[in-house]
């Protein structure tokens, strides 16, 4: 009593760093360019989600037993390690005359990057927990956990990333968004299960 959990639970995240440089193939009036973008980095990606019956979350908010009950909880973790190399095209439109001061920095900014996505490691835990109760509300011994583990060592993806922005005299806005399309194809994933019929 007094550990109280959400019923639903999620966590995930991305790190996906990148180094390397842009060629510029064409270059204008004003420092306006258009070029190539070529770079490499680490894309790691983790995810966890959990779900507590709502049954078992009344129980320890209230400290009440309930007899003869069933209350499954859930939690799935994955984690996705793999090496991006990257192709991009970078572009810079310097503005016509009379718009903001006149600066090599100003103007209208355009940036896509395609990441290959190389997997090196999957790993993937679904946990299933099942608590069952007497008929004086403790627990039996048909309670039990079931683990699903899943591991690869090869996997071949992809993503995109796209970015606009704009430099007027001292103002700067811009919009982006990454990871379009995001996916990694894993193979050769190996299964292992581990059971425990009884928690007690």
């Amino acid at each position: 009593k007094g550990f109280v959990p959400a019923n639903d639970l999620l966590a995930e995240g991305l790190a996906a760093p990148n180094f390397g440089g842009t060629i510029k193939l064409v270059k204008g009036e004003h420092g306006s360019f258009q070029g190539v973008y070529i770079g490499a980095g680490p894309y790691l990606s983790v995810r966890t989600s959990a779900a507590f019956d709502a049954g078992l979350t009344g129980v320890l908010a209230t400290g009440v037993n309930v007899p003869n009950a069933a209350f499954p909880i859930s939690n799935a973790n994955e984690g996705q390690v793999a090496l991006a190399i990257t192709g991009g095209y970078r572009g810079r439109f310097a503005w016509g005359s009379g718009i903001g001061s006149g600066t090599d920095r100003e103007g209208l900014y355009v940036a896509a990057n395609y990441n290959y996505l190389h997997g090196f490691q999957y790993e993937n835990d679904a946990m299933a927990i099942t608590l069952r109760t007497a008929p004086d509300g403790l627990l039996i011994d048909a309670s039990n956990i079931l683990l699903n583990h899943r591991h690869a060592t090869s996997g071949h993806g992809l993503s995109m990333d796209v970015g606009v922005g704009a430099v007027v005299d001292r103002w700067e806005v811009g919009f982006g968004a990454s990871g379009l399309g995001n996916h990694i194809n894993w193979s050769g994933v190996e299964q292992t299960t581990y059971t425990l019929p009884s928690l007690l």
